[in-house]
């Protein structure tokens, strides 16, 4: 009797060990030979935010980034001045290839955090990031950005909102 539960439990576990499989390796591009996320053009090229339109939208779409290998990527839009200055996320990591942002929003991140002055048409260029997303962490890949694409805005003054803070 004893025999033979050892001779069940060694072939329970040889049957177990041979089942297992190594996972496939998945290979991404190397940075320079990612293809990035393509921003389709605006509908509109200009907008002015005024204090009562500041609930309309403004809707960003683009294509999906290839890195190679069918991976889970999270993308974030952003904006900056320039093409080489610092860029400003509007909208933090999605899984979608399209956003939704209020022009209060848009207004909140151009005049805080760009520090655009009130009232005067600036040009903005306008960017999708991509990155590869492993779990509750980004993996460690350089963020790959789109061509950016124009966009005018002239906003208005906006309070600054900081994080809530519970004591």
């Amino acid at each position: 009797m004893k025999l033979t539960k050892y001779i069940l439990s060694f072939a329970a576990a040889a049957g177990l060990l041979a089942a297992c499989q190594t996972p496939e390796l998945v290979q991404v591009a190397a940075p320079e030979n990612v293809i990035p996320a393509a921003l389709h053009e605006l509908e509109v090229d200009e907008i002015a935010i005024t204090a009562t339109n500041q609930q309309e939208t403004i809707q960003f779409s683009w294509e999906e980034a290839n890195y190679g290998a069918k991976t889970s990527l999270r993308y974030s839009v952003e904006v900056a001045l320039t093409e080489d200055g610092k860029k400003v996320t509007i909208v933090p990591g999605t899984a979608e290839t399209q956003a939704t942002v209020t022009y209060e929003e848009l207004n909140r991140v151009v005049f805080n955090d760009l520090n655009v002055a009130e009232g005067q048409p600036t040009e903005l260029k306008v960017y999708v990031g991509s990155v590869i997303y492993s779990g509750a962490v980004t993996a460690s890949y350089p963020k790959v950005y789109s061509q950016p694409i124009s966009l005018t805005v002239t906003v208005t003054a906006a309070e600054k909102v900081y994080p809530k803070v519970w004591v």
